[in-house]
């Protein structure tokens, strides 16, 4: 499956995901993984893969406050297939 075929975008980070970074920030995630997450966002990704456990119970308990889904790439990759 050649999924990075599929990927047409790109996003610089700019005021609007500095924004949503510091907000989630301010919710409890690291600097790091805010600014991933408001760029996947901003990027209107479908999913953002992860195998960080920390981020991953994180973003199951904050799935409200984010506009995009959060998986594990393999159990994403298992309900795909």
């Amino acid at each position: 499956m050649k999924l990075l075929s599929h990927v047409h975008k790109s996003v610089k980070i700019q005021k609007k995901e500095l924004r949503r970074a510091k907000q989630l920030k301010e919710i409890g995630f690291k600097p790091f993984d805010a600014t991933h997450i408001a760029c996947s966002e901003s990027g209107m990704s479908d999913i953002f893969l992860t195998t960080d456990d920390k981020l991953l119970k994180l973003s199951r308990r904050m799935r409200t406050e984010l506009n995009v889904n959060v998986a594990n790439p393999l159990s994403w990759f298992m309900e795909v297939v």
